[in-house]
């Protein structure tokens, strides 16, 4: 990761009150490189790449503002190569991520990279999300900008205890798949808003996403 990405990075580490800064912009930066080394052999190219990889980093620290506590059990659905569930186990070891992937290659990239990061908060579930429906509970499921929102958010709330909470990060036009959706989702038991980031303008990151955030009621 280049020096100016990491002091923006390093910015919105403080912004979002993440102790440990430097030992973590560390941890990031060599899953940066593991990224791009790996990026071909486990198929990790997607939208989700959309921008420069530091900036689809740091969209991902913004889902924090949807969570409600930071030590918590958390699913990331349909995990890929991390970008989201990497990230946010890297800032906050009190959260325990499972990376739910159905990918055999993502799944073993994904294991790659907590051994070599030393993640002891990061479970690896190389499994569809619909087979964990019934054996597993999470206080939070995240997903990153992927498959329609009505289908993710009725199969977090599916995965989630009671009273918890979904946060999708995706982009900034998002009201009309919101109102699509927002019936499948009250037929579930959710509730669903949209939640706008506050990172700080001087960080050029404002404007880039928006966050769905569905609380099981």
């Amino acid at each position: 990761m280049k020096e100016p990405a990491m002091e923006i990075m390093g910015k919105a580490l403080d912004f979002y009150e993440i102790a440990g800064a430097n030992e973590k912009m560390e941890k990031i930066a060599v899953y940066s490189e593991m990224l791009v080394k790996n990026r071909k052999w486990a198929g990790l190219a997607s939208r989700s790449f959309e921008g420069t990889m530091e900036e689809s980093m740091m969209d991902s620290m913004m889902v924090l503002e949807g969570t409600v506590s930071r030590k918590s059990q958390v699913a990331d659905i349909g995990s890929g190569g991390g970008l989201l569930g990497i990230v946010l186990a890297i800032a906050c070891p009190m959260m325990n991520v499972t990376m739910v992937e159905s990918s055999g290659r993502k799944s073993a990239f994904l294991a790659e990279v907590s051994g070599a990061l030393a993640l002891e908060n990061v479970e690896i579930a190389n499994v569809r999300a619909e087979q964990m429906v019934g054996n597993r509970e999470f206080d939070v499921c995240v997903s990153r900008a992927s498959g329609r929102l009505d289908e993710i958010a009725t199969l977090a709330i599916r995965l989630l205890a009671k009273e918890g909470r979904y946060v999708a990060l995706k982009s900034r036009d998002i009201q009309a798949e919101v109102e699509k959706a927002r019936p499948a989702v009250e037929k579930a038991g959710g509730k669903i808003t949209v939640v706008k980031p506050r990172m700080p303008a001087a960080l050029g990151m404002q404007s880039r996403a928006s966050l769905v955030v569905v609380d099981k009621l």
